[in-house]
């Protein structure tokens, strides 16, 4: 009887066993279903402790950046970059450890910081948080010196809830460095912004957008002087004044929006 008696317990511990382990597959895959970034995360059982252990883990991290040796140590940026990724697959969703952990690494390892930043891209972070690609494209910019890549990050950063405005100056500014900074170029790239602003706020983003252009329009006109000047050739003196026209015309149409030096005479 007793014998018996264990066969059945046997039988429902390894039904419910099966059971557990069904039901547990099937949240996992709601899971994935409702929060698709989940699936990129390395699967790791640690009894619904995972938060708290992020937690732990980035105090333990803050002790180890705050001791100078292990900062200074060979290989601290690999280091870090090991712990920061164990942190945040414990928590894929701990923005500031991304964005933390990135500025540590940007000036010693800014390919490393980037590839810490991607990945929470890659969970699904840069849906709502604009800081997210937006420092990736100023460690590319930056520390790389690359505006080609760092272009791709701004401009996901700009189509975000909520990005401030400067995201949107930023991303102009990348494009004039990735333009060589080249006057005439760089002044349409202000141009076209100037053209699409709409909303409350345009008067003031036009105004600064008209700073920007009367300062590349006046280098543009010096350096376009100077070749038109230079040249014999006049089909190619012919095309430099068209060119040096338009840097006119578009300068004089936004010199309304540009904003005005205060007057220095004292209020009557």
């Amino acid at each position: 009887m007793k014998q018996k008696t264990n066969s059945v317990v046997l039988i429902l511990v390894l039904l419910g066993f099966a059971l557990t382990s069904f039901v547990a597959n099937r949240i996992y895959d709601w899971k994935n279903e409702i929060s698709p970034y989940q699936a990129h995360v390395p699967t790791q059982f640690y009894a619904g402790m995972d938060k708290f252990l992020s937690n732990v883990s980035w105090m333990t991290l803050i002790q180890w950046q705050a001791d100078d040796m292990q900062m200074k140590s060979a290989g601290a940026s690999d280091k870090l970059y090991q712990k920061l990724n164990a942190l945040t697959n414990l928590d894929p969703l701990f923005a500031d450890a991304y964005l933390d952990g990135a500025l540590t690494l940007a000036a010693s390892n800014p390919d490393q910081a980037v590839k810490l930043l991607q990945k929470g891209i890659d969970m699904g972070l840069a849906d709502r948080n604009w800081k997210i690609p937006f420092y990736a494209g100023q460690i590319r910019l930056m520390n790389s010196n690359d505006p080609d890549k760092a272009l791709p990050f701004f401009e996901m950063a700009r189509k975000t809830p909520d990005v401030p405005d400067y995201v949107e100056s930023t991303v102009l500014h990348a494009q004039c460095l990735q333009a060589k900074d080249e006057p005439v170029q760089s002044m349409k790239i202000w141009y076209e912004y100037y053209q699409h602003l709409q909303g409350s706020d345009a008067t003031v983003r036009r105004a600064n957008a008209a700073q920007q252009i009367s300062e590349y329009a006046t280098a543009a006109k010096a350096d376009l002087d100077k070749q038109i000047s230079s040249t014999t050739d006049s089909a190619e003196k012919a095309k430099l004044t068209a060119t040096r026209q338009e840097v006119e015309q578009i300068e004089k149409s936004t010199a309304s929006s540009a904003p005005t030096t205060p007057s220095t005479q004292p209020a009557i």
